[in-house]
């Protein structure tokens, strides 16, 4: 790709049709990397992306501190779809941060947004980050997150589509 310093990201879709790359892009990703990295390394990406674009030499310093390989977290990160419909409520976001290995999270829609059949990633409804220093733990937390999860229709019923297995089998 000719891409020889900064962040790459890479995203690849599985389908029928075997493996696609769907983007390779420099830049960080978009499914909340910012918000998990700092948690797990100590290290702000966001600010290393910012000094970098703008020229400056970023602080490697902070890279010394990074606590691996003895720091070990389990990370996933639920992004949440609905089913088809007119969103009218989303349940508070403050509820899934109650769930214990739940570092952040929120919805994304709107009351009053069509949503129609899933065609791509901006159809995304809610997200989170779910932790933990087990296996066990992150499928726990993701269990909660999922029964937190409330995004009503008009008809009042619930949208989310919960396509997840656990996490960590």
């Amino acid at each position: 790709m000719g891409i020889t310093e900064g962040p790459v990201y890479y995203q690849m879709l599985i389908g029928e049709e075997g493996i696609k790359v769907n983007e390779i892009a420099c830049r960080l990703g978009g499914a909340y990397e910012d918000h998990y990295m700092v948690f797990e390394t100590g290290v702000d990406t966001v600010d290393l992306l910012i000094d970098s674009s703008l020229g400056r030499k970023p602080c490697l310093g902070s890279f010394s501190s990074c606590p691996f390989p003895e720091h070990q977290h389990y990370i996933s990160v639920p992004l949440v779809f609905t089913k088809p419909g007119i969103v009218a409520e989303n349940g508070p976001a403050a509820d899934l941060l109650k769930v214990p290995g739940v570092i952040g999270g929120g919805y994304l829609l709107k009351s009053g947004t069509h949503v129609g059949r899933i065609e791509n990633s901006t159809r995304r409804a809610a997200w989170a980050i779910v932790t933990g220093t087990t296996p066990g733990e992150v499928n726990a937390a993701l269990d909660g997150v999922f029964t937190r999860l409330n995004i009503r229709n008009i008809y009042g019923r619930n949208m989310v589509m919960d396509f997840r297995k656990d996490a960590y089998a």
